[in-house]
């Protein structure tokens, strides 16, 4: 038999919805592994910060307000706030350079991936928010 994965696209994610198996023609759905609820499922700020230590040369971005910034942001990481994401130039010189972004709450940096995303980096990552966030926080 032949396995084909349906997926849906909601808002530039991927999910597979449905699992089907061909036999002779006559398509059958057989499980559904990930529904539409998936899409509500929050980023892991700590998995992404875990992420971005193992790869060398990736950069952590807080897109949050500089006052924000101040009051506690991840070690390492480099403040370009989401109004002024046009300036991450400045502080992420390759558009291949792996990007993890986050914010307080991950709705910020969401945006902020789908700019940079735009702007034409390739390997940028939507980890959430700080809110969330068990390790160390510099101040």
């Amino acid at each position: 038999p032949y396995r084909r994965q349906r997926q849906m696209c909601i808002r530039d994610r991927f999910y597979i919805y449905q699992t089907e198996i061909e036999e002779e023609n006559d398509m059958s759905v057989i499980d559904i592994q990930k529904g539409f609820f998936d899409f509500f499922k929050t980023p892991d700020i700590n998995q992404g910060v875990q992420e971005y230590k193992a790869i060398p040369g990736a950069v952590l971005l807080d897109v949050r307000m500089p006052q924000e910034y101040r009051e506690g942001h991840i070690p390492k990481s480099k403040n370009v706030p989401l109004q002024s994401i046009e300036k991450a130039l400045s502080v992420v010189k390759s558009k291949n350079s792996p990007v993890f972004v986050y914010c307080h709450s991950g709705a910020r940096s969401r945006q902020a991936v789908g700019a940079l995303q735009k702007m034409g980096y390739e390997n940028v990552k939507n980890i959430g928010g700080i809110a969330s966030y068990t390790g160390k926080v510099e101040r």
